[in-house]
């Protein structure tokens, strides 16, 4: 998943999963990695090709501190809803739902210490998509799969910071635990996180089982102060878009 920043009322993480020496070059064990990498590849492409429109209940804790001492925590609930747009691609949008203990139901504009976004529209990290292989060089340990951004990798590799990480996987051989971390002056640089850790567990919709996080947690340097975000997905289920549009007053957020 790679998580990447924008900005709300503070400081605002995006998350496109990003995790995971490879599998042409720098590969230790080099079959056994070949065919862990072509799985988790397809693992990731059937997630993109076939998740349905879902909700899932989201719980987060974030801070903003320096040194020892917390400046800023703010806790809250949100419904994050993934939905598929026109062109098949997955779009991943949230609502607050409770605020600091206190019920939002007609929204408003709340301070967002960080927040990550983007894990649950992906599933699998992208960086095991195909396409992006050929930007890392992944090393196969056992159940743990040890990556690092590729010295001269091209220009069309989405990751700009280099970056370094693991996986840990199932028996059979589905991500369980991810881990990446970057630089700290160069991610906020390029606004990503520079600390990202991710929990990942079967989840039904539909009468099917799909492997996404269920807990991800973020960290990101700063001005010498350092921002987390800790957040739990539960109660995930499908919803249908219902729109209602009114004369000069847009669309309503589809209900789940």
């Amino acid at each position: 998943m790679c998580f990447r920043m924008q900005r709300m009322t503070s400081w605002v993480l995006r998350v496109v999963a990003g995790l995971f020496w490879s599998a042409s070059s720098c590969v230790q064990g080099q079959q056994d990695a070949a065919t862990v990498l072509r799985s988790l590849a397809e693992q990731t492409k059937e997630y993109q090709r076939s998740i349905p429109n879902f909700t899932c209940n989201e719980v987060v804790t974030t801070k903003v501190k320096k040194g020892d001492k917390v400046l800023r925590r703010i806790e809250f609930q949100a419904d994050i809803r993934v939905q598929r747009k026109e062109d098949k691609s997955l779009n991943e949008t949230f609502w607050i739902t409770s605020y600091m203990g206190k019920l939002t139901p007609n929204g408003g504009k709340f301070e967002v210490p960080v927040y990550m976004e983007g894990g649950l529209g992906h599933g699998l990290p992208t960086f095991f998509a195909e396409k992006y292989q050929p930007c890392y060089d992944y090393r196969l340990d056992g159940n743990r799969i040890n990556f690092r951004t590729r010295p001269g990798r091209s220009a069309e590799c989405h990751e700009k910071v280099d970056t370094t990480g693991f996986g840990l996987m199932d028996s059979d051989g589905k991500l369980l635990y991810g881990e990446i971390k970057r630089p700290p002056e160069e991610a906020d640089h390029e606004r990503e996180v520079s600390l990202a850790r991710i929990d990942y567990s079967d989840v039904r919709l539909n009468n099917r089982v799909f492997r996404m996080p269920t807990h991800v947690y973020g960290e990101e340097v700063r001005g010498g102060k350092l921002g987390t975000f800790d957040a739990y997905y539960t109660s995930c289920k499908l919803f249908a878009a219902k729109t209602t549009i009114r004369p000069g007053d847009g669309t309503d957020p589809p209900a789940p």
